[in-house]
């Protein structure tokens, strides 16, 4: 995950909201992901409460940035629309 995520910061372009879900939650984890570049840490077992809050912090972080449609759309590529997870106001 870290690794990945370096390589998709350094790499440019339109940049996915990425969040760690890990069964590693000790305060290290946390900044190690953060450093790699991850927007969101979410600690295992996880608890419905902590994915709702993490998508709903990925859909406030993604609104209105340039590309997310476009990036959503490549990642997709079989869907016959953008979810709207990508597109809901906030």
């Amino acid at each position: 995950g870290c690794e990945a995520t370096r390589r998709i910061r350094a790499a440019g372009g339109p940049q996915p909201w990425i969040a760690a879900l890990t069964a590693n939650a000790l305060p290290a984890d946390r900044l190690r992901a953060t450093a790699a570049g991850m927007n969101d840490f979410i600690a295992k077992p996880i608890r419905l409460a902590d994915l709702a809050g993490a998508i709903a912090r990925a859909r406030a972080g993604l609104h209105g940035r340039p590309g997310v449609a476009e990036l959503a759309a490549l990642l997709l590529p079989q869907a016959q629309s953008v979810p709207s997870v990508f597109t809901a106001t906030v």
